[in-house]
């Protein structure tokens, strides 16, 4: 036990850092060499046009302030949460999320060899890192979802029933753990009413519950409260481009329909039907908030068949049906700013077991196929420098798989 200690604390000390860092500057070597090629032959002025980007923001040539000298700062010290890091590197473990907000800054949510199996109870824990330093978040019996906040992640783990709200016993053991630059902070979170609107700040989430309810978390005052929409039984897939906007998908039960909604403020909400006759699936908007793709799906089944598909280009006030749907995953799409969007599909022909999707690219409205993707991907998330998603099933359930070339290539790792 004492081996398994000291290696604990050097582990937790020096971080040696997954290939996430590593797959982004390949892809900026690659995307430098080719726009070294394409404009060897370029004129002066656009190479004067290039040298005024590059430079700080707010200057121009001959006007920059010398660097100011800065002492290096020593990675802070976390103390290591034995019972925490067992779990997360227990044989059989179970990687449940991961979110991403840079290559140096990401969070997994782990479950115990007897939960992923149902041969018993169940115990997660999330691991966090952030430039270098990494941590683990206390064991919890919930499991852990994570979730992205500006250029952090959080980890968040509810309590075991939320229907009972502030009267449930297990609020006592919901947490929300996010890793800064002072170390771990835990922050306990509370019940709050439920509510139609959320404000600036607060964020969207629908993998805490089983059941998928979209959550508004407050990090800073550390509540969670459940989301109400007026018209729909229920609402998933929330999603927030760089400008505010939230989208997600919604709908009502019986009989089965749904419809893209959007808001800036969480007061007034824009709408869109998505179908009038199945459930919805999925939503994916780009960064830039212009290029949304939103699916409707079928029965609840993993992978579940993409049933019908809506993509709009202009900030969703036209939309068009994407044609050649394939059969996919809902799992996806990933949406890009130049208006293209990739997503997984069904396993290639030649693939009898069914294991290994295909990978196509959404261009205009059209859908095709742009290779295969890795054995038994199930989700696809991330943006132009970095795709990522988990892999599920032996001997890869403690896998993320990544891209730099939007799914052409992919690197394999464990992030624990």
């Amino acid at each position: 036990m004492s081996e398994l200690k000291d290696l604990s604390w050097e582990i937790q000390e020096t971080v040696e850092p997954l290939p996430f860092e590593d797959l982004q500057r390949r892809g900026v070597r690659r995307r430098h060499r080719r726009q070294a090629l394409a404009g060897a032959g370029v004129a002066a002025a656009t190479a004067i046009a290039v040298l005024v980007v590059l430079l700080p923001f707010g200057n121009t040539p001959g006007t920059e302030k010398p660097p100011i000298a800065t002492l290096p700062t020593a990675p802070v010290s976390v103390p290591v949460d034995q019972a925490a890091f067992a779990l997360a590197h227990a044989k059989g473990s179970h990687l449940m999320s991961m979110t991403l907000a840079s290559p140096s800054r990401w969070a997994a949510g782990w479950i115990s060899a007897s939960c992923a199996t149902g041969t018993g109870g169940c115990t997660s824990v999330a691991v966090l890192t952030r430039d270098g330093v990494k941590a683990f978040a206390p064991v919890r019996v919930s499991h852990y979802a994570t979730v992205q906040d500006g250029d952090e992640v959080i980890a968040v783990a509810g309590p075991e029933n939320l229907d009972q709200g502030k009267n449930d016993p297990s609020w006592s053991n919901a947490t929300m753990v996010r890793l800064t630059d002072q170390g771990l902070v835990q922050k306990p979170l509370r019940w709050a009413a439920p509510t139609t609107t959320f404000a600036p700040g607060e964020i969207l989430i629908d993998t805490i519950t089983q059941t998928g309810e979209v959550m508004v978390l407050n990090p800073g005052q550390g509540t969670l409260r459940l989301l109400r929409i007026d018209g729909t039984n229920y609402a998933g897939s929330p999603t927030r481009d760089d400008t505010g906007r939230w989208w997600l998908v919604a709908g009502k039960n019986d009989p089965p329909t749904s419809e893209i909604r959007w808001t800036d403020d969480g007061k007034t909400w824009n709408r869109k039907e998505l179908d009038p006759a199945n459930g919805a699936a999925k939503i994916a908007v780009s960064s830039d908030g212009n290029t949304i793709v939103a699916s409707s799906g079928g029965d609840g089944a993993t992978p579940e068949p993409i049933i019908k598909m809506l993509i709009s280009t202009d900030r969703g006030a036209t939309w068009q049906q994407v044609t050649s749907t394939p059969w996919g995953r809902v799992g996806g799409p990933v949406v890009f700013n130049d208006r293209s969007a990739v997503l997984l599909g069904q396993p290639s022909a030649d693939d009898p077991e069914g294991t290994i999707p295909s990978i196509y690219t959404i261009t205009g409205n059209r859908a095709k196929t742009l290779g295969k993707a890795p054995a038994l991907l199930q989700d696809l998330t991330g943006n132009e420098q970095l795709l990522y998603g988990i892999t599920l099933g032996s001997p890869s359930a403690t896998q993320v798989a990544s891209s730099t070339d939007r799914g052409k290539t992919w690197e394999f790792a464990e992030p624990r």
